[in-house]
């Protein structure tokens, strides 16, 4: 049977800022695009962020977008 898998390793923070959402993304290996669905709605995402002009380290992220993450 073909099966298809992929391993992901698990980053663990504490907080949700934008460090640790690109600590997220930048730990996601995808060389053949299987998981771009995925990982474009991350990177919309981030870029929602940068419009709300957040610091790297900053917790208080706006509700609507900690719950799309």
């Amino acid at each position: 049977a073909d099966t298809f898998s992929y391993k992901h390793r698990p980053v663990t923070y504490q907080d949700i800022t934008m460090r640790n959402i690109y600590r997220v993304l930048a730990s996601q290996n995808d060389p053949l695009g299987s998981i771009l669905p995925y990982t474009t709605q991350e990177k919309v995402l981030v870029q929602r962020l940068w419009d709300r002009r957040r610091d790297w380290d900053d917790p208080n992220l706006p509700e609507e977008l900690l719950t799309a993450w």
